[in-house]
């Protein structure tokens, strides 16, 4: 039945764009950096910290890079940046902490929650433009960045208010094991649809 025929052809689009990520995105830990304080936001955030995904990383308690632990090459890690609460030269100073994991590579992807924070954040980084190679779920682009410190690296922006409580979880998964239904715990009801890859990527460029 045509139906069939178009339910096959997507499954098998999905596979293609999942064995395509895990070509390009090592797996490792996720770098969560987050500047929203939408509920939205808040509520995803603790669907990742409740499954034990994540753990928060409070950097002004902080006075060098965080201090490896038992899962620390697998251990994603929730960065909150206080957005119009401080300086930006302020909120940079506390994110160089975390320059020497993306210097070694010990991060597999970064997401970054709310526009303000992916903007501060494209500064920080010194990055030039985002290539976008296709999206987690449906809304939800990821791309490599270009130019910069995290030059190569995978990263995903998601706008504050964006998505269902498992939106960050998906993201996440993504990175860190090139599928959104890798973990039945990490999987709503009704499963999830991952977009195929766009032959032709397209850049984004960052304003300095």
């Amino acid at each position: 039945a045509p139906s069939t025929r178009r339910s096959q052809r997507h499954i098998r689009a999905s596979a293609e764009a999942e064995r395509a990520v895990r070509r390009t995105i090592p797996a490792g830990r996720v770098l969560v950096i987050s500047g929203s304080r939408n509920p939205v936001t808040e509520r995803q955030l603790e669907v990742l910290l409740r499954a034990g995904r994540a753990r928060l990383l409070a950097l002004e308690d902080e006075g060098h890079a965080p201090k490896p632990t038992v899962h620390a090459e697998t251990e994603s890690l929730i960065v909150r940046v206080p957005i119009h609460q401080r300086s930006e030269a302020e909120i940079q100073r506390r994110l160089a902490r975390l320059e020497p994991l993306l210097r070694q590579r010990r991060v597999s992807g970064l997401l970054l929650t709310g526009g303000d924070t992916a903007q501060l954040v494209a500064r920080w980084l010194r990055m030039s433009s985002i290539t976008i190679r296709g999206e987690i779920v449906l809304g939800l682009a990821w791309g490599h960045i270009v130019g910069g410190l995290a030059d190569g690296l995978a990263v995903c922006t998601k706008p504050g208010g964006f998505g269902d409580d498992w939106s960050v979880a998906r993201a996440l998964a993504f990175f860190t094991h090139g599928t959104t239904r890798r973990r039945r715990r990490l999987r709503p009801r009704g499963g999830l649809k991952v977009a195929p890859m766009k032959p032709e990527p397209r850049t984004l460029n960052v304003e300095h």
